[in-house]
């Protein structure tokens, strides 16, 4: 190996190292709680909602799609729990933030409830749990 070589693999480590320290310094800490309070502007479906302009996926769990016996009846009780206009809280995952369609993965509190335990507890969603996720929605059941 050549001192041009062995030069130009310095420098491409050295920016290696200096771009993970960028994205190091950005990110936020794995295990930082991220609370975050918005107001409720639409109910999607049973596992969906748009907060404060993000839509927000009920995260560990999931409730019938559209067509699908118990859909009306999950959305319906979600837009009980935590109608349009309502303030909520969203407790974002730190292990993972975002779903694949860029929805905010989040546990929601409505009036202090927990909505994702909520629809679990009351029949109208099961477990979905997709890891990683700090969230251990069977535990919700109890």
């Amino acid at each position: 190996m050549g001192a041009a070589h062995r030069l130009l693999v310095l420098l491409l480590l050295a920016a290696a190292a200096g771009a993970g320290a960028v994205l190091l310094y950005h990110s936020p800490p794995a295990t930082a709680d991220r609370l975050e309070e918005g107001v409720v502007e639409r109910i999607v479906d049973g596992d969906t909602m748009v907060v404060s302009g993000v839509r927000v996926r009920l995260v560990g769990i999931d409730t019938p799609e559209r067509g699908e016996p118990g859909y009306q009846e999950a959305k319906r009780f979600l837009e009980e729990l935590c109608p349009p206009g309502s303030e909520v809280r969203i407790d974002v995952d730190d292990e993972e933030p975002y779903d694949r369609y860029g929805r905010t993965l989040a546990v929601v509190y409505c009036s202090g409830v927990n909505a994702n335990a909520e629809l679990l507890r009351r029949g109208y969603a099961e477990v979905l749990y997709i890891p990683p996720s700090e969230f251990r929605p069977w535990e919700w059941r109890q």
